[in-house]
């Protein structure tokens, strides 16, 4: 009895310190990534918010999920080799991924002018873009910005674009506001009863988007950017706003 005392106490503390470990929110995803955390917010039949240690934040709807249990935090750290993918596997959630290449074409309607001229004139105005993402907020690449107008009267045309080495800003991770800006040439290129002829300067564009996320890789961004340039010492510019379709 003396022996079997001391061992039984002995399973005691063990009972009630096993009792007493710290439990975690754990979510089993069917693509096999586990998510450990702190649930903090539950939509029912909708989706989960679960805080991971490092205090990111992920939304997973239920269609994602296979499972959600609690275990201790010693086991689950023992058991976390398995998911060592899974910060990569998570970013595809969320709803704003930028990772790698880029690309975007817009078309839409311009106004362009010259410096100390106070008429504008407008007509169909677009842009290209294309690059790579260096992290969820930032993104580089090259941009071309371009207005062009025919003239039945004098059987010609006026074109001016920009091709800009440009950078685009996004002030939050996971949203799908940007500003843009960047540094180049532009030219101006006019013609007119079978004769042509075209200007070359420094030239810049500024502007600002808005991502509607509708898939996993693609966007639909209405935007508005102000590009100009310095040809023959008059700055010629203008204003584009339109609709551009863009890959992530």
């Amino acid at each position: 009895m003396r022996r079997v005392l001391p061992f039984l106490a002995l399973l005691l503390i063990c009972a009630t310190s096993l009792g007493a470990q710290e439990m975690e929110d754990v979510v089993y995803l069917k693509d096999g990534t586990v998510v450990r955390g702190v649930i903090i917010e539950t939509v029912p039949n909708q989706s989960i918010r679960i805080r991971t240690r490092d205090g990111s934040v992920y939304v997973y709807t239920f269609n994602l999920i296979d499972r959600m249990t609690k275990e201790p935090v010693q086991a689950a750290q023992a058991a976390a080799q398995p998911a060592a993918a899974a910060p990569a596997q998570q970013e595809t959630q969320l709803k704003h991924a930028r990772k790698g290449f880029f690309f975007g074409l817009g078309l839409g309607y311009g106004s362009l002018g010259l410096e100390d001229v106070d008429e504008r004139e407008g007509a169909f105005s677009g842009n290209l873009k294309l690059g790579g993402a260096l992290s969820q907020k930032i993104q580089i690449g090259i941009q071309s910005n371009a207005w062009t107008k025919s003239f039945s009267e004098i059987d010609g045309s006026i074109t001016f674009g920009v091709l800009t080495g440009m950078v685009q800003f996004y002030p939050a991770a996971n949203g799908g506001l940007y500003v843009a800006g960047g540094l180049g040439m532009g030219v101006l290129s006019a013609s007119a009863f079978g004769e042509s002829d075209s200007e070359s300067g420094f030239g810049y564009m500024f502007g600002f988007g808005y991502d509607l996320r509708l898939g996993s890789n693609f966007s639909l961004t209405p935007y508005f950017y102000y590009f100009a340039a310095t040809i023959t010492e008059t700055t010629v510019n203008a204003f584009q706003t339109g609709l551009a379709i863009n890959f992530h």
